[in-house]
């Protein structure tokens, strides 16, 4: 009979209780019952199982064999001298069948020769310390020769005369030194005894570090090559050795199986003694267990480390009650369990692939990008991030272990290397096996020295048509990032910021997707593009040419119909007329001729004012001078994307946006504008822009106006088109103020080519700058301007 459980106990997050929901799914799968299957409904973990909730409990409580994790190359782990082997004992004592391989695997490695003896006595450690001194420099070395310096002082004091301190092993001082005390000065003596005892703490750990030394490789070496294939599996998630034979940690397990002094291994039998081979603590245990599979209530936690799997229950300052809080009451269960699912990380899969890091050995880990969450940081770039995945149909444990093993996402051939690239991989299902989403975990190093693993977020997998736009893009970035590392020590912040804000906008298009996310990322690299075209491209470090390659299909997918992106796209399309460069060649120092390389100098440059409308004045204002002095024959300002008058009211008006505005027509700039599918994308843009029902009043200064500044003249009442050439002088006028003089001599430069403009006065109002501005961009419907301002006889039928 098969039975479906939901473990309200076992959740995505916090990290613990993902590896405890993995640990249910292999323990009872290898153990119990081969057809378990588990999916995630509602935030939780479902099985189907033949056990139902009293015979899943009764499996832990009584059948459950541990998987035998230890970790003899880590001090702490219970096989040197001085550690606490409580735990490891307890294990070697109980004759259970389920802790046979347990056993077998300690007392197997307690025999091997590449652990240091436990019978070395406190005067070979000092002659073995004080060998190594002469190899350490500076601080290293003064430390040595002040703890060897103290102990021999210690050693000395007349109430050990009796001892030979030199002689002893760790345990042998604790004993002889016991009950030693001085009648005439017990506080003095009290503190001698915990003086020397502290010293020789210093000198058994400073022991084990040079003895395990270049040991350490040969002992996981060892892990590997001699003890049975269930305890490797732990070995492979903890520990790995490269090609060049050096010992390295993926990320999941901290440092080899430990956080600093808290090591993994020995907290995780001292719990199995605790839950599992205490007799007298199986009524408490069965509650415990209750509350970590269930999520019942439960009491008896007990003060313990959880370490970084759970930042909430860490500890530290204003963690808890009072100013700072060691440790948190936790069940011992969900320790035991998070090792056993972290099981799932073994990363055997590495050594078949050659891969010699660490973080690519581990799967679904990859390199941080430290963008995605609130606390993210320049300072997180030597980190790693996690990406646990969820599925919601039922799954095989045979299936998950395939699944879990492969381990990895792909761009194209290559497996992802940072967040980012994994964020972008799920987005055009590089990863598909039935998963749903994933649940990013980064590891952070907070609070001093520690570390934490916080959840970053969920990232559904989905296939995302923008995914294929943010890849045209890794070219484009890679050349920026080789700019950037040629800065030393560091690039200007300002740079700096630019491009890790593009990270930011890419993971928010990857995870969301939609125009509106495409708007930021495109602003994102109009910031960054605005940061590059004004620094001194004839000085060192330096980018060769002008960054261009993304397609025009990037206008499509960021289209929101906005009045920023309109304006924007339509100033972006502004293109060469004769000698006259595109508008790039007016906004950065662009070859207006050469457009992928620099100009010498500023070329035709003009970006130049103390506002947006100030600058594309400015604009205006050089590409009419350089059209007449290149005698190009019409005027260079021809947009392949049109605005509805509706828009140019709107920027007139001031009701806009006017950064945006600058900061997309920069990030357009890498659009290819010249190839032959832009005309395509822009018939596309155009059709899917929805006319505004609401008709602004279109200022009839401007519509008079902009009949002097359109790209291919006027068409008489014959339908002949007549080539207005505008006086220059127009612009400075409306900068002045002085709309109604502009006006004028716009109307005799009209009624002087043979048109009929109708006659009347203008007040000088503000927003002249505005107006003039409002000249340089394309306007869709020209026969309506006409319409406005030449007599009827002058329309055309």
């Amino acid at each position: 009979m098969q039975y479906t459980l939901d473990l309200n106990g076992c959740r995505p997050e916090p990290f613990s209780s993902y590896l405890k929901s993995l640990a249910v799914l292999r323990l009872v799968g290898e153990q119990k019952d081969p057809d378990i299957s588990g999916m995630w409904s509602v935030d939780r973990l479902t099985i189907n199982s033949s056990l139902d909730e009293s015979a899943l409990v009764d499996f832990f409580l009584n059948e459950y064999s541990p998987t035998p994790i230890v970790s003899p190359w880590n001090g702490g782990s219970g096989f040197y001298q001085g550690d606490d082997k409580s735990g490891l004992n307890a294990i070697l004592k109980d004759s259970s069948p389920r802790f046979d391989l347990y056993r077998k695997t300690i007392e197997e490695i307690q025999t091997w020769q590449e652990l240091p003896r436990e019978d070395v006595i406190i005067g070979e450690m000092m002659r073995q310390i004080s060998g190594e001194v002469e190899k350490k420099k500076g601080k290293a070395k003064q430390k040595l020769l002040e703890l060897i310096s103290n102990l021999r002082e210690a050693m000395d004091q007349p109430m050990f005369k009796g001892i030979d301190v030199a002689g002893c092993t760790i345990e042998d001082v604790h004993i002889k030194i016991a009950g030693i005390g001085d009648s005439s000065n017990p506080h003095g003596a009290d503190n001698s005894i915990k003086e020397l005892l502290k010293l020789v703490r210093k000198l058994k750990t400073e022991f084990n570090t040079i003895s395990r030394g270049d040991n350490k490789s040969y002992i996981i070496r060892a892990c590997r090559n001699r003890l049975d294939p269930k305890a490797v599996e732990w070995v492979d998630v903890a520990a790995l050795i490269d090609p060049d034979g050096n010992a390295r940690y993926p990320p999941i397990m901290g440092s080899g199986g430990n956080e600093g002094r808290f090591e993994y291994s020995k907290e995780f039998m001292s719990n199995l003694e605790a839950m599992v081979i205490d007799q007298n603590g199986k009524a408490n245990s069965r509650e415990l267990l209750k509350n970590a599979l269930f999520g019942n209530p439960a009491s008896g936690l007990v003060r313990s480390p959880i370490g970084k799997f759970n930042p909430g229950r860490s500890g530290g300052f204003n963690q808890g009650f009072g100013i700072e809080q060691k440790d948190f009451p936790i069940n011992p269960w969900e320790f035991i369990l998070l090792m056993e699912g972290s099981i799932f990380w073994s990363s055997s899969i590495g050594k078949r692939q050659g891969i010699s890091s660490g973080v690519s050995r581990s799967p679904f880990t990859v390199a941080i990008s430290p963008i995605g969450y609130s606390s993210s940081s320049q300072n997180d770039k030597n980190s790693s991030e996690i990406w646990a995945p969820l599925w919601k149909n039922p799954v095989k444990i045979s299936e998950l272990k395939a699944f879990f093993k492969e381990g990895r996402s792909y761009l194209g051939k290559r497996p992802a290397r940072t967040g980012l690239e994994f964020a972008e991989s799920v987005s055009s299902l590089s990863v598909d096996r039935g998963i749903s989403e994933f649940v990013r975990y980064t590891i952070l190093k907070r609070r001093g020295d520690s570390f934490i693993t916080v959840p970053s977020g969920r990232f559904k997998v989905k296939l995302r048509k923008e995914a294929d736009l943010v890849r045209e893009l890794n070219p484009i970035l890679s050349r920026v990032d080789s700019f950037l590392r040629e800065f030393k020590p560091a690039p200007p912040a300002e740079l700096a910021a630019c491009r890790s804000s593009i990270d930011e906008r890419i993971f928010g298009v990857l995870s969301r997707g939609g125009a509106s996310e495409m708007i930021k990322l495109l602003s994102a690299i109009g910031t960054l593009e605005k940061a590059i075209a004004k620094r001194d491209h004839t000085k060192k470090p330096m980018i060769s040419g002008p960054l261009s390659g993304i397609s025009s299909r990037w206008l499509t997918m960021a289209n929101d119909g906005s009045t920023e992106f309109k304006i924007a796209a339509a100033l972006a399309s502004i293109r060469p007329t004769g000698k006259v460069g595109s508008i790039r060649a007016n906004i950065e120092p662009v070859d207006p001729g050469k457009p992928f390389r620099w100009s010498n100098g500023r070329g035709q440059y003009s970006y130049i004012g103390n506002s947006l409308s100030a600058r594309l004045v400015s604009v205006l204002t050089r590409r009419m001078i350089d059209a007449e002095r290149f005698s190009t024959g019409r005027n260079p300002l021809w947009g392949g994307i049109k605005l509805d008058t509706n828009d140019i009211v709107r920027f007139i008006e001031g009701d806009i946006d006017e950064k945006l505005i600058e900061n997309l027509l920069f990030g357009m700039m890498w659009i290819k504008w010249g190839n032959a599918d832009v005309n395509r994308e822009i018939q596309t843009i155009i059709y899917n822009w929805k006319r505004d029902p609401h008709s602004e009043i279109v200022p009839r200064t401007w519509a008079l106006l902009k009949t002097m500044f359109l790209p291919l003249g006027v068409r008489n009442g014959g339908g002949k088109a007549v080539n207005l050439k505008p006086e220059i002088s127009i612009i400075p006028l409306l900068n002045a103020g002085r709309i109604d003089d502009a006006c004028q001599i716009a109307q005799r430069r009209l009624y002087s080519s043979g048109l009929d403009p109708i006659r009347c006065h203008f007040p000088d109002v503000p927003g002249g700058v505005r107006i003039a501005a409002a000249l340089l961009l394309p306007v869709r419907n020209e026969m309506g301007l006409t319409r406005m301002v030449l007599n009827s006889k002058e329309q055309v039928n």
